[in-house]
């Protein structure tokens, strides 16, 4: 498997963790301002994680690449 791969790979498992993290910590919060700032979160994890489980399936550029050369 080429190093890239594997590495895409990694960095999705850990976009995955932290999504479930954000889902728990929304699950349980009581504040209504919390519940915003970590529902906002949550949304931009999920986006985040879309994005590169679709490039480590399809190919194309990892978003850190991508970010890194701007």
């Amino acid at each position: 498997m080429p190093m890239v791969l594997q590495d895409l790979s990694a960095h999705v498992t850990y976009r995955l963790t932290r999504a479930r993290l954000m889902g728990g910590f929304l699950a349980f919060v009581t504040s209504t301002a919390d519940r915003a700032r970590y529902r906002a979160a949550l949304k931009e994890e999920l986006t985040l994680l879309q994005e590169e489980y679709r490039t480590l399936l399809y190919g194309g550029h990892m978003l850190l690449q991508v970010r890194s050369q701007c």
